[in-house]
């Protein structure tokens, strides 16, 4: 485990540059918050990097122990989490026996809410037309990081 003091750490701004959604394209990763979420990405091996409050470390990858202000920087949420986790983006598969096709969905929680929910339907495939980014953080936190069990395909 490493300790990063600073929220100028080169780190520190890399990780805060995965808020924009060109960023994430381009560097194919994410931020997940929380620990249920964090705990999905590391089922379903898409989780790199962990960045918590707390010194404990039980996932297998790089883990930063990092200040409450650092949190803060890198939290889309008013009270930020004590773990948050850098992930890789999922590749496209092919499509499934089962699919969910979406169009012009522009909230990001009722597309969390929709990948959750088919998730539960046993969905294999959804996908996505003129929507919200599937990365968008809000749309991650209402998936309930369901978003690591379904392909999903724009």
């Amino acid at each position: 485990m490493k300790r990063i003091e600073s929220t100028t750490n080169f780190r520190v701004l890399q990780w805060a540059k995965l808020k924009n959604k060109e960023f994430r394209s381009t560097k194919k990763m994410f931020i997940v918050e929380g620990y249920h979420s964090v705990l999905e990405a590391y089922k379903t091996n898409y989780l790199r990097e962990v960045i918590t409050t707390e010194d404990k470390n039980e996932f297998n990858v790089p883990t930063y122990i990092v200040r409450e202000d650092v949190m803060k920087k890198l939290s889309s949420m008013a009270t930020p989490y004590k773990i948050m986790g850098i992930c890789e983006k999922k590749n496209e598969t092919n499509y499934g026996n089962s699919i969910l096709i979406v169009d012009k969905i522009n909230h990001p929680g009722n597309l969390g809410t929709i990948i959750r929910s088919a998730v539960a339907f046993n969905v294999d495939t959804i996908v996505i037309n003129e929507s919200v980014d599937v990365y968008n953080q809000k749309v991650i936190q209402a998936s309930q990081g369901m978003i690591f069990h379904i392909n999903i395909i724009k």
